[in-house]
């Protein structure tokens, strides 16, 4: 898929830069939906501070799934948005 391509590439390009481990699919979306969409965490990093990389922001639902998933396991997150729709 297009898409995830572009944001597979692009996060593991940071993590590389910054020399930090990459996590290509540590959570996964359960739903096919778009809105309220249901994520699912498949493998929860080591690191304490962890980077999210959402490549299309729309309605930022996708960053507060994230936050919802690692903030309760004692994760510092960051937000790092490659293209924003948003008018």
């Amino acid at each position: 898929h297009l898409e995830r391509n572009f944001a597979h590439l692009v996060s593991a390009e940071i993590a590389r830069q910054l020399g930090i481990p990459f996590y290509a699919d540590a959570a996964s979306c359960r739903s096919k939906q778009r809105v309220n969409a249901v994520f699912e965490l498949n493998v929860c990093p080591s690191e304490q501070n962890i980077i999210i990389f959402d490549d299309f922001v729309t309605t930022g639902q996708t960053m507060l799934a994230m936050k919802r998933l690692f903030e309760p396991l004692g994760k510092n997150v960051l937000f790092v948005a490659g293209i924003n729709n948003k008018a």
